[in-house]
């Protein structure tokens, strides 16, 4: 899996084109540290989060319907939240789609959500068996 990435929005659009990675049929643990104006952590433990995959139509503009809604999360012990997509999921998208990705967030007692972050989202195939060549 690749190193964790740490990302720094310095402005509100940068937080929608943040470009992640993705390797179809493997589990994918994205995880997310938000923090306030003034650079400090937010908690996120009452937080109703979700991650969305959806695809890019073929105008590049519009999107189409979600293809991965996850909304469930753990708290690591740095305070970011992680998710984990199984690889039967990522085995879904297709290696040669354009998708991009959001993080939704509706923090304690509130319904209404907002998108925090957004970018497009890179699929990569997994590799194939690593086949040795035989010893003579």
């Amino acid at each position: 899996m690749p190193d964790p990435i740490t990302l720094v929005a310095t402005s509100f659009e940068d937080t929608l084109s943040i470009p992640l990675d993705l390797i179809r049929n493997q589990s994918w643990m994205p995880s997310f540290l938000l923090t306030d104006d003034n650079g400090d952590m937010i908690d996120l433990s009452n937080y109703n989060l979700a991650l969305i995959i959806v695809p890019v139509n073929y105008d590049g503009i519009s999107i189409g319907t979600a293809v991965l809604l996850e909304q469930n999360f753990t708290i690591l012990s740095d305070g970011s939240a992680q998710f984990l997509i199984p690889g039967t999921d990522t085995g879904k998208l297709a290696a040669t789609g354009a998708y991009r990705w959001y993080l939704e967030s509706s923090p304690p007692g509130e319904t209404d959500s907002s998108v925090v972050l957004a970018g497009p989202l890179n699929i990569w195939d997994s590799p194939g068996p690593i086949v040795m060549p035989a010893s003579k």
